[in-house]
């Protein structure tokens, strides 16, 4: 092959990665080609395109993804079309931003009832269904999470303003390979609805934030002060709550959350 031929070729397929990049949707424009890899990673992250197709089959129904090794990202769960949606990841390990609502238009949802099944170990879950308009409506009100988050390190913004969400179920959260705490924030900001969701004994060891959720039931909130780590002779944290919650925890409850050397605000 000579150099002509071989420059001709390597043009055609600068010219045909180009279009495979646009026509999802990512503006490529007069950049050159080392600035390619950086566009294919906007369609990586975009969860659209891509992810959204062939669902039209599985969205009454369990809808499999086995063909995702890692990252899985919807823009919105409109592909569903049902009340109730039940999906398998039988390959994932990061649902980190699986269900990340970025624009205000797209938060409009059906589903009522998300259940996601996972059977590996999951690294992170930020931002797994979280939406990032406040004043934007959004009508799920029951996540089921029937996966291991004993391995999780970012549950940051996780559940970010599901102003409708009730009940967060399946296994309970384990937040014990959190190791900083900004991996901890605003986990639960906006939640204004919830009321029940489990955590795993002894597993929350940075500040935790459930501030704005006034309708936590009793178990949930013995859950909770279950799940404060002891600190005894380490740096000290705050636990967060409700007024509304502040208000009935018992001597005791108040005496176990300060005895395991945590600042108790509501």
């Amino acid at each position: 092959m000579n150099i002509a031929t071989e420059i001709q070729r390597l043009q055609q397929a600068k010219a045909d990665i180009k279009s495979a990049i646009e026509e999802k949707g990512v503006t490529v424009g007069d950049g050159t080609i080392d600035t390619y890899a950086e566009k294919i990673g906007e369609i990586q992250g975009g969860g659209s395109g891509d992810y959204e197709q062939g669902y039209e089959d599985g969205k009454n129904s369990v809808v499999p993804f086995e063909r995702y090794a890692d990252n899985i990202r919807f823009t919105n769960l409109n592909v569903f079309n049902t009340e109730k949606a039940e999906i398998n990841l039988d390959s994932a390990t990061n649902l980190g931003e699986f269900c990340y609502v970025k624009n205000a238009e797209n938060v409009n949802t059906t589903v009522k009832e998300l259940t996601i099944n996972c059977p590996n170990l999951v690294t992170s879950i930020l931002l797994i269904v979280s939406c990032r308009y406040p004043a934007a409506d959004n009508i799920l009100k029951k996540i089921v999470l029937n996966l291991d988050t004993s391995k999780c390190t970012n549950f940051s913004y996780a559940f970010n303003y599901l102003k409708a969400l009730e009940t967060i179920d399946g296994q309970p959260l384990d937040f014990g390979a959190i190791s900083n705490v900004n991996s901890m924030l605003n986990v639960f900001v906006g939640c204004i609805t919830l009321k029940s969701f489990r955590v795993v004994a002894n597993s929350i060891k940075y500040n935790f934030n459930i501030g704005n959720s006034s309708l936590l039931d009793a178990e949930t909130i013995q859950s909770i002060i279950d799940g404060l780590a002891d600190l005894t002779g380490s740096t000290a944290q705050t636990l967060t709550l409700h007024a509304t919650v502040g208000g009935k925890l018992t001597d005791e409850q108040k005496a176990t959350i300060t005895a395991k050397n945590w600042t108790l605000v509501y």
